[in-house]
């Protein structure tokens, strides 16, 4: 190989060899659940998700199980996803294309947002066209080898007729299981946490959503 000879320009320019591929390393995800993001900046960015895919309507539902807090969900009748595109948006960085209107412009929000508080994300969507379709991060299994579940298509069914009344003909449902704020909670403090939650929650997204 000829030695390297510098142009006049060598202070601007890098000799290259060639080039390989690096795909991120599966432990990545754990840097997702370390982003510093509060529960209603996390529940927000969710919203923000429902309002670029055209949502008029969004719910977001705490699940409770006596005096235990089970989980939360974010459900919304935008234009929701089919099998290809619920692929996409469960791809850290996947989303490739944004409108001039879209809040979120990474394609990290959603895993981001859910992971840095729950254990476990699992999405729903149908849309007009296709049936209803799952898929769910557990965060233990992402760090070992990026692995994704789909979920039962049947569940997915199930759920979306649980929510009719807003997932009609299309929508989605992001669900939160494990969700680490909950686990702190002591036994009798449910109501209490939930008013004080549910308050904040308001008061946020009234600001950032105004």
């Amino acid at each position: 190989m000829p030695p390297y000879q510098p142009s006049a320009d060598w202070q601007y320019e890098i000799p290259t060899t060639g080039s390989k591929r690096l795909p991120p390393a599966a432990r990545y995800v754990e840097s997702l659940t370390h982003q510093g993001y509060g529960f209603e900046a996390a529940i927000a960015d969710l919203i923000d998700n429902s309002i670029d895919a055209g949502a008029r309507n969004v719910v977001v539902s705490f699940l409770r199980d006596d005096d235990r807090l089970a989980g939360l969900l974010v459900v919304d009748d935008g234009c929701g996803m089919n099998d290809e595109a619920l692929d996409t948006a469960m791809t850290v960085g996947g989303r490739e294309g944004y409108a001039a209107s879209a809040l979120g412009h990474f394609g990290a929000g959603l895993k981001a947002a859910s992971l840095s508080h729950a254990d476990s994300l699992t999405v729903i969507s149908r849309t007009k066209k296709s049936p209803s379709t799952g898929r769910r991060w557990l965060t233990a299994r992402a760090q070992a080898d990026f692995t994704c579940d789909v979920v039962d298509p049947r569940y997915c069914q199930d759920l979306v007729d649980r929510y009719d009344g807003i997932v009609e003909w299309h929508g989605t449902i992001v669900r939160w299981d494990r969700v680490r704020a909950f686990d702190t909670v002591t036994a009798g403090q449910a109501d209490r946490f939930l008013n004080d939650a549910i308050e904040k929650l308001e008061t946020h997204l009234g600001l950032y959503l105004h």
